[in-house]
């Protein structure tokens, strides 16, 4: 475990031990015949079993609480429900403005239908210790985006967090089937919504970010590889893939920015 108040200078530390489990401001117990455990987090099962060595190679996952958040400001696009609305709640209690977007407001609900909406996102994160800002945002279209990080710009003239959570249910997916029962109609549209909303998101709150110098895009997505492991069918994999392949693409090209 490495305890400290500065989290940057750890990380650096971290990344040169040689440990199977590595914590920082926090500290657990993890057995080595579990998926998480043993020498560089080399447990059994899939993720980080003997099989896990062929796809994944990065640096071991390490913990990491931060004492306080407090005033940094982040987006989380995609709030409305789910892993969007968990993750905004998460950030509010450690003290962050997070304003929550998505399509789905009281009164005008998003094509999908679902009772949720993103004030009750913010609602949350206020209730949580943050403060919350529900803003409608339909991210496939490229005006409401920049409009949207032209105003938190103005408020803060900053952006420290960019949650990219957007589409991960978009029924233009379809359902689990092969690729020769697959119907390709929707593909078209998958793209415009599941795949093309992250590549406008991340490029304008990037844009922010480098102005200041500084900044964490956080791309979700779905499965444990770098290309495919999302299930469903090929369509759903194709555009996880990309997901995926923004992330990656962006941490390449904005290291030294």
């Amino acid at each position: 475990s490495i305890w400290t108040e500065n989290v940057a200078p750890a990380m650096r530390v971290a990344r040169g031990v040689e440990a199977g489990n590595l914590w920082v401001n926090s500290h657990s117990s993890v057995r080595y015949w579990t998926p998480f455990g043993g020498v560089k987090q080399s447990g059994l099962g899939r993720e980080l079993g003997p099989d896990a060595l062929f796809t994944h190679r990065g640096p071991t996952t390490r913990s990491v609480t931060m004492r306080s958040l407090e005033g940094k400001i982040a987006v989380v696009a995609g709030a409305t429900r789910g892993t969007g609305r968990g993750i905004a709640r998460a950030l509010g209690e450690a003290g962050m403005i997070v304003y929550c977007t998505g399509r789905s407001v009281r009164g005008a609900l998003s094509p999908y239908g679902r009772p949720e909406t993103i004030e009750e996102s913010a609602d949350m994160v206020t209730a949580a210790g943050g403060e919350g800002i529900a803003v409608r945002v339909d991210h496939a279209v490229e005006d409401e985006v920049r409009a949207f990080f032209e105003r938190v710009d103005a408020e803060h003239g900053r952006l420290d967090v960019l949650v990219n959570c957007i589409a991960g249910e978009d029924k233009s997916l379809g359902a689990w089937n092969s690729f020769l029962d697959l119907d390709i109609s929707t593909a078209n549209e998958a793209m415009r919504q599941v795949v093309v909303p992250h590549l406008f998101t991340a490029r304008h709150g990037a844009a922010l970010m480098v102005k200041a110098g500084r900044g964490l895009i956080v791309e979700v997505t779905g499965g444990d590889l770098i290309v495919g492991g999302a299930g469903g069918n090929l369509l759903t994999e194709l555009a996880k893939s990309a997901q995926k392949a923004l992330a990656f693409l962006l941490s390449e090209e904005l290291r030294e920015k």
